[in-house]
């Protein structure tokens, strides 16, 4: 459903060029959201939710194979 939604939209769509300059923003945006900061603290939260992720909701225990196993019986049965 995705590229078919989609492809309408891409083949009418009209080319606008560059995106703008960073010189129209505002404080808040220029200043906060742009900055080094506000992105190693984006990065560090999607690896915190990435190990926590892996470590079935416990950080730094990666343990991928306990994850599998719940979902082993569950494949086979669908054969």
């Amino acid at each position: 459903l995705g590229a078919f939604a989609l492809s309408p939209y891409l083949a009418l769509r009209e080319y606008r060029g560059t995106a703008g300059s960073s010189g129209n923003l505002d404080w808040f945006t220029g200043n906060f959201l742009e900055s080094r900061l506000t992105a190693l603290l984006l990065l560090a939260g999607a690896l915190y939710l990435s190990l926590f992720a892996l470590g079935n909701g416990v950080i730094g225990d990666v343990a991928p194979a306990a994850a599998w196993a719940s979902f082993l019986p569950i494949f086979t049965s669908s054969l």
